[in-house]
């Protein structure tokens, strides 16, 4: 457990350049500075938060959201929430490692990103860890039929526009796969979507990153921000 939350209190979370990350800002203690590329603007913007390395316990629930920023499950946990955006790297990872876990035994997520050798590109994701072992992706050795493959043809042929149905078509396999997994461990629980404002201010790109260590952070207000590039910005390898 982080043990962290104060007064019945969770902290809210998103994995975002290998950690999990709370809102704060600048006379927060211990509050890391980012600075971020703002695409639309191409501007740097600069935010605070808490980084936390991992996040452990007993899953309590899982909920669906929708919001204008894009489609939320937030992982409940009982001193934290942690938020994966659909269509991220980080959601994607989490579900295929998820699938794999006893959901009724506490677990424990670690977000990582880093640049394997003899790449360019990072590779982000979530490890899950239950009872002293790491567990495998679900699809790692084989792909279920319903799994969209790449049609490396048209994506020579169309480019940009083949990757942004290919991904459309790639959240929609995990978004049921993760139903299917809600319907089944939480029965009566599960949030049918519904439409609901989060105050996401900071859709922006980072382009630094810190290895400050965190400190306990407990006593913010909750908050949720999106994080990561477009889905169809990523190379299939880190779904």
């Amino acid at each position: 457990m982080l043990e962290l939350a104060k007064n019945n209190q969770r902290i809210y979370l998103t994995p975002e350049d290998g950690v999990f990350a709370q809102k704060a800002d600048k006379d927060t203690p211990n509050a890391v500075k980012v600075t971020y590329l703002d695409k639309r603007t191409k501007q740097e913007v600069t935010k605070y938060r808490i980084e936390y390395q991992s996040v452990e316990g007993l899953i309590l629930n899982i909920k669906y959201r929708q919001t204008e920023y894009g489609d939320y499950y937030n992982v409940e946990f009982d001193d934290a929430v942690v938020s994966f955006k659909v269509g991220s790297p980080y959601f994607n990872s989490f579900v295929e490692k998820i699938l794999n876990a006893n959901i009724a035994e506490p677990v424990r997520l670690e977000a990582y990103d880093y640049i394997p050798k003899g790449k360019v590109k990072s590779k982000r994701g979530i490890g899950i860890v239950q009872k002293g072992e790491k567990l495998f992706a679900k699809f790692f050795n084989e792909k279920p039929k319903d799994y969209p493959l790449v049609n490396d043809e048209q994506a020579a042929e169309m480019g940009r526009s083949y990757w942004k149905g290919y991904y459309l078509l790639l959240d929609f396999f995990y978004k049921k796969q993760m139903d299917a997994l809600i319907d089944s461990k939480f029965g009566s629980t599960f949030k049918k979507p519904e439409i609901e404002e989060v105050a996401f201010e900071d859709m922006a790109k980072p382009v630094k990153k810190s290895t400050k260590k965190a400190y306990d952070g407990s006593d913010l207000p909750p908050a949720v921000e999106p994080e990561g590039p477009l889905p169809w910005e990523v190379d299939a390898s880190q779904a």
